[in-house]
């Protein structure tokens, strides 16, 4: 039996630390497509709420290109004002379409309560995408309650 040198030991480790921060970091997605039309938009409700980690903090979102030829994709999340938030919106597009890597996240600070996220594209080509999208304590250590609604399928 050969003996794990610690090379390979520390190398598994960074391994599971990374995975632990990326396999793992997505509580829900969502897989959608747009049409062909330029004016293409998805647009979904998602639903924050508290649960046994505290009281959401923010929403955090990513896109992914799935299709390999396609335009850019990009997601955009708002969360109204409320009593105890002001409204705030942000956005990220996923820079190459089909390579299988996620654009970089977009954090919405925000309440328990809904935030609107919306699903678009550059061109006039289709487009199939995977949202990742999930709600946060306010520093981001742990998951609060999710739930996400279609509003218009394009």
């Amino acid at each position: 039996m050969k003996k794990p040198t610690l090379k390979s030991v520390s190398g598994v480790g960074l391994f599971l630390t990374a995975c632990g921060y990326t396999c793992l970091a997505w509580a829900d997605s969502q897989v959608g497509a747009l049409g062909a039309d330029p004016g293409a938009i998805d647009r979904y409700l998602v639903t924050c709420s508290a649960n046994g980690s505290g009281e959401t903090g923010r929403l955090e979102v990513r896109i992914r290109t799935i299709s390999n030829s396609s335009p850019l994709v990009s997601v955009q999340a708002y969360q109204a004002p409320t009593a105890t938030s002001p409204g705030t919106a942000s956005n990220t597009t996923d820079p190459v379409g089909g390579d299988g890597s996620e654009s970089a996240p977009a954090y919405i600070p925000g309440v328990d309560g809904d935030f609107y996220v919306t699903v678009d594209k550059s061109g006039s080509e289709a487009a199939d995408y995977e949202l990742n999208y999930q709600c946060q304590t306010v520093n981001g250590s742990a998951s609060t309650g999710t739930a996400i609604n279609l509003l218009q399928d394009q």
